[in-house]
């Protein structure tokens, strides 16, 4: 015999004997069967195909089948399987516990095969029809929202009707507004020539203030308005000229006014056709040019007037320029003299220099001459010191006349040069000391550069006579920059044994420091001394500005 409603059934029991009489039972009654002998081995099965019913033995190894239950009911996917518990116990609380758990059923061993089977039938009856209920509410929800969806969608549908309805009467407010507020007339016509459309100026102009003119052609509104009845039938005449054109017109239109006076419009007619060619509608744009064409007119004859002053300044420029372009010439050639008595006169004080450098050496070579009849130390030294600051004079002319600038030198080749060779003159044993020559970007005019290289000359002297004795090994260093506003500070530093403790410049015993101090004064600059580690002497001064 087949039961109405067939299923896969789960039966879990760890009686062989049980199983396979449950088995034979249901398998007969047309059901799938499928066995478990433990409680995991039942989780196991379960995780692979998901049966209609459970038949769970309560007592059992590993895992019993109330824990079983348990698991089961706990998981979403197997919460809603029923099981029916099959155990030896009669205990009414054994009952009530597996009924709080979930259990669908309880059947009490041994087995009654026709109270299994009913049992088994009405449980997978009611597990069919909760299904196939579950399955209607869930096409039911879907219809719903399906329903809802559409329902949604016709109020938006209905909402964006509504809105685009208030969207073309605010659009035709707003059109009907701003041809109102334009001070030109502006009329639409349909495909016939009838008035849709116009706005205060035009009903204004052509009295037609009060009439309901839509729907009429020009040659019917001519009734309404006598005086411009010509004036219609124009209209008419000039609209057909736009439809046969098939493009945008332009013409000025005379319009008489009723005190006599005339109006001239600039007028713009823009025909539309339907996509077939036939005929849509007419815009008609009329701007009162009256006033721009007397403008214009006036502007003309002034226009006029001006060419002919024009002309007559022109020819009074043309005579000008002549006699300008004559007085540029002129002017000119006085240039090019000028230019030529400026070359001979720099090459003059190139020489002048040049000479005035030859007569230095002269000088420098006649003071050489003289020491060799001098043999008193003291004279020979303040020989030799002249004929120092005569050769840092001789430089200076020397790069003077062999610069493009008369006016100033490059004070950093002119201090290389002078350093130099006072180095080589004093220094016997290049080893014992260095010279460092550290100076920037730095031009000075003839008035600055000799009392410079004269300070540079004497304390460089010094410092190579003075402040290394008995071979004492050490460094002189000349530094010199100037900043962006023009002051220059010139310093020069030796790592020897110093300045005598107590040493006033201002009224210093030695020629030397006496020619420094009146060099500075001088270049109206001032001077700082230190001895303490070495001689250290930093004079400042603002440079010249060069004309």
């Amino acid at each position: 015999m087949t039961g109405e409603h067939t299923g896969t059934i789960l039966v879990v029991d760890d009686s062989p004997a049980n199983i396979k009489f449950l088995s034979d039972m249901l398998t007969q009654r047309g059901h799938t069967v499928l066995a478990a002998s433990d409680g995991l081995m039942a989780l196991r099965s379960v995780r692979s195909v998901q049966p209609d019913l459970i038949l769970l033995d309560i007592i059992m190894p590993k895992l019993d089948g109330f824990k079983v239950c348990q698991h089961l009911k706990n998981s979403n996917d197997t919460r809603d399987i029923p099981i029916v518990f099959m155990t030896s116990l009669a205990d009414t609380r054994d009952k009530v516990r597996g009924f709080e758990m979930g259990a669908a059923d309880y059947i009490t061993k041994p087995f009654q095969s026709e109270e299994v089977l009913a049992r088994v039938d009405t449980l997978l009856s009611l597990h069919a029809l909760r299904k196939r209920l579950e399955a209607q509410n869930t096409e039911l929800m879907r219809s719903n929202d399906e329903l809802a969806r559409v329902n949604e969608a016709l109020a938006c549908r209905v909402e964006e009707q509504r809105q685009v309805e208030m969207a073309l009467h605010e659009s035709e407010e707003r059109l009907r507004t701003l041809i109102n507020a334009i001070p030109d007339i502006v009329a639409f016509k349909d495909g016939e020539g009838r008035w849709l459309e116009a706005n205060d100026v035009d009903l204004k102009l052509f009295q037609l203030e009060g009439v309901d003119y839509r729907g009429q052609k020009d040659s019917e509104l001519a009734a309404y308005s006598p005086f411009y009845s010509d004036a219609f039938l124009a209209c008419e005449e000039s609209d057909e000229v736009a439809w046969e054109a098939r493009a945008a017109s332009r013409s000025d239109e005379t319009i008489p006014r009723p005190d006599g006076s005339l109006l001239v419009f600039d007028v713009i007619k823009v025909p539309m056709f339907h996509p077939d060619g036939r005929r849509k509608g007419l815009v008609v744009v009329g701007r009162d040019v009256t006033q721009r064409n007397l403008v214009e007119a006036e502007l003309k004859r002034y226009q006029e007037r001006l060419e002919h002053l024009v002309d007559e300044r022109t020819a009074l420029l043309a005579k000008a320029n002549s006699h300008l372009e004559t007085e540029i010439a002129e002017r000119r050639i006085a240039e090019e003299r000028v230019m030529a008595s400026l070359a001979e006169k720099e090459v003059l004080l190139k020489e002048v220099h040049h000479r005035v450098k030859n007569n230095l050496q002269i000088i420098s070579t006649l003071l050489d001459l003289q020491t060799e009849s001098i043999h008193d130390e003291h004279s020979l030294k303040s020989f030799r010191d002249s004929q120092d600051r005569i050769k840092a004079m001789a430089l200076i002319h020397e790069r003077l006349y062999q610069s493009r600038d008369l006016a100033s030198i490059n004070f950093a080749e002119y201090v290389n040069n002078l350093a130099g060779f006072l180095f080589h003159s004093y220094v016997q044993n290049p080893e014992q000391i260095t010279l460092k020559v550290d100076v920037g970007d730095v031009t000075l005019e003839i008035d600055q550069a000799i009392p410079c290289g004269l300070i540079i000359n004497e304390l460089i002297s010094n410092c190579l006579k003075h402040a290394f004795p008995e071979g004492l090994q050490g460094e002189v260093a000349v530094t010199c920059h100037s900043d962006g506003e023009g002051m220059v500070t010139l310093e020069v530093t030796d790592t020897g044994i110093g300045l005598p403790a107590g040493l006033d410049i201002m009224n210093a015993c030695s020629l030397g420091l006496q020619i420094v101090f009146t060099l500075v004064r001088q270049l109206k600059g001032s001077i700082e001394m230190k001895g303490d580690r070495g001689a250290s002497f930093v004079i400042s001064f603002k440079s010249s500005p060069f004309c």
